[in-house]
């Protein structure tokens, strides 16, 4: 096993356009929820402006990108 990255550091990092806000994705299969860990990154990156949501699937994904106005005409 080889553990990239600090622990509790979401599974996909990016940048949300336009305003360049980080974008912290954590992917999880029902009925896995995150750790500890992983809610206080999550935490920490919605407490500093940025997004940080755990997802099941990409539809999952895709309707919070949707709701926040990041998907239209895609």
């Amino acid at each position: 096993f080889i553990r990239f990255g600090a622990p509790g550091v979401s599974d996909i990092l990016g940048i949300l356009p336009p305003t360049g806000r980080l974008l912290a994705v954590e992917c999880k299969i029902a009925p896995n929820k995150p750790t500890p860990v992983q809610k206080a990154f999550l935490a920490s990156v919605n407490a500093s402006g940025g997004l940080g949501v755990v997802v099941y699937s990409i539809d999952d994904l895709r309707a919070v990108l949707s709701g926040l106005g990041l998907l239209e005409g895609r």
